[in-house]
């Protein structure tokens, strides 16, 4: 089946797709759950004549399909035209049909790639980066290895993440990006794996038919770099984020999108350029709560060290044995050690300073604190007296 840069008429796609399932390389419906039959129903979608064609036509023809799989392959035909039109059809075309194709497991992902499409909400982007996450994992025989399914799980991580970036540096947040990297980089390297392959093939029929053989060099999809830059430059690695996206643009097909797609991802350089400058003024107010924070401890247990020595004196001037101002210094010392120890706990815990470490060693404080004074109050009653 070869109709590459032929317009198709909407009466000679169910021919098409004919051919295509009858020329599928395994049973139709493992091959609907490869990225190469993806990319057939995209190209597909590149040759169809959409001209004076209404969303009631389309319907049309998809009921009258008396072969399933038939139908299947229109209805993703038409869903992917609709979707690169940013159509609002393409949401409509999975309400009205949805249903009848979830016998195939791909229609997992054209349901999120419609409600990716229809949404622009945070709360939106969250729950589908979830249910695009589930498809990647490795129990998920049938599209674990589907580099479009893990690059959209990719794209919603990076559009979730762009729109909370305080959330990004939470240890969820962190653990999310760096998932969503490894798997991108897990897409690249299958993708690149296939192309490879395929060189090889091409080059071993040249061989055979005795005619040379220029080896094209190509690498993974140009979107799959793009949205690597992006989790890099949400987690904080700006210029080899950068990178990936300048190499996106370089590998960017010369075809009439060339010039669209430029522009989108130089928007996306540029919105990196703003989380590097939100990242560095973020820091530098971490930094400045810090030292108030800190300025605040200090001078809190400091007037409250003074205010328990001029109360104290008083105690010392009725003293006169030794030993009993000895046992009672040792009290009092142990009185500022558990002062100390509560007042930097309390400041931790209000002003949210939860640094574990430090938490650990107020609490030590007002334990030793507490056993000093123990001690020394029994010294005092058992071997002490005051005149």
């Amino acid at each position: 089946m070869e109709t590459k840069d032929k317009k198709l008429q909407l009466d000679q796609l169910p021919a098409v797709a004919k051919e295509l399932i009858d020329n599928s390389p395994c049973a139709f419906d493992d091959f609907v759950n490869d990225r190469q039959f993806e990319m057939k129903i995209t190209n597909l979608s590149g040759q169809i004549d959409f001209a004076d064609v209404s969303y009631n036509q389309v319907c049309d023809q998809i009921e009258a399909q008396t072969d399933k799989k038939v139908a299947f392959v229109l209805y993703f035909v038409y869903f992917t035209k609709y979707r690169r039109l940013k159509n609002s059809e393409a949401r409509d075309l999975v309400k009205e049909f949805g249903e009848d194709f979830d016998c195939y497991e791909i229609n997992k992902h054209i349901r999120l790639l419609a409600d990716y499409s229809a949404y622009n909400s945070v709360k939106k982007f969250g729950r589908l980066m979830r249910d695009a996450g589930e498809l990647c994992v490795e129990s998920h025989k049938k599209l674990h290895n589907h580099v479009g399914v893990i690059n959209l799980y990719c794209e919603l991580t990076c559009a979730y993440y762009e729109k909370n970036l305080d959330e990004r540096n939470e240890p969820e947040g962190e653990k999310q990006l760096k998932d969503a990297l490894t798997s991108m980089r897990r897409a690249i390297k299958i993708e690149d794996d296939l192309q490879e392959q395929k060189e090889k093939q091409a080059q071993e029929q040249a061989k055979k038919e005795g005619v040379p053989y220029r080896a094209k060099g190509k690498k993974a999809y140009h979107k799959f770099y793009l949205n690597m830059g992006r989790l890099l430059v949400l987690l904080g690695q700006f210029d080899e984020g950068e990178s990936q996206m300048n190499y996106a643009i370089h590998n960017l097909p010369n075809d009439k999108d060339r010039e669209s797609r430029i522009r989108l991802y130089e928007s996306y350089i540029t919105q990196a350029s703003i989380i590097r400058t939100y990242a560095l003024s973020d820091d530098k107010y971490k930094d400045l709560e810090k030292i108030k924070v800190n300025t605040y401890k200090t001078v809190t247990l400091t007037t409250t060290l003074l205010g328990f020595l001029l109360g104290s004196i008083k105690i010392y001037e009725t003293v006169t044995d030794v030993f009993t101002l000895a046992m009672l210094m040792l009290a009092y010392m142990s009185l500022l050690l558990v002062m100390s120890g509560t007042v930097l706990f309390g400041l931790s815990i209000a002003l949210r300073d939860k640094k574990r470490r430090m938490l650990v060693y107020d609490g030590i404080l007002v334990a030793v604190g507490i056993v000093l004074f123990a001690i020394s109050m029994v010294l005092i009653l058992t071997y002490g007296y005051t005149s």
